[in-house]
């Protein structure tokens, strides 16, 4: 039977031993009303906007106390429950592990909130191992410095 409740996920994530935290203790970004997309979600719009926002983080076990699944790969076990914008699958929610939760960026209003160029021009370029750089290049052609990264 799917679940279409959040108190229904809520509830499937506690029966599995998790227990609702803060935030995520590898990634303190992603808490209770952040914009989300799951990773595999790899559109622009999905990385500026986000797909999702985050209901709840779950943990199971403890830094005094991990689990088997904390022993063996030695980072804690978490779940982040968000909430859809739109339905996926008759239901609005869904839940999975936080290395799979990339955090929206808007790089285009972040950069332009951290940088108005005085004179020259931008370069922006995309990596997906360094995210956006943008550089300033004095002049006409002039070795350039970075500016915003993000």
């Amino acid at each position: 039977m799917t679940k279409t409740t959040v108190e229904e996920y809520r509830a499937a994530i506690t029966e599995q031993g998790f227990h609702e935290i803060e935030r995520c203790p590898d990634n303190p970004e992603i808490a209770s009303g952040v914009r989300v997309h799951h990773r595999g979600e790899r559109y622009l719009e999905a990385e500026m906007k986000g797909t999702a926002t985050v209901v709840a983080v779950f943990r199971r076990g403890t830094d005094e106390a991990p689990d088997n699944w904390e022993q063996t790969y030695g980072r804690p076990n978490v779940e982040i429950l968000v909430e859809f914008d739109q339905e996926r699958y008759g239901t609005r929610f869904a839940y999975w592990a936080d290395y799979g939760t990339v955090v929206a960026r808007d790089w285009l209003t972040s950069m332009q909130e951290r940088y108005t160029p005085t004179e020259g021009f931008v370069r922006c370029a995309f990596s997906p191992h360094e995210g956006w750089q943008c550089v300033q290049a004095e002049g006409h052609g002039g070795i350039g410095h970075l500016v915003a990264d993000s």
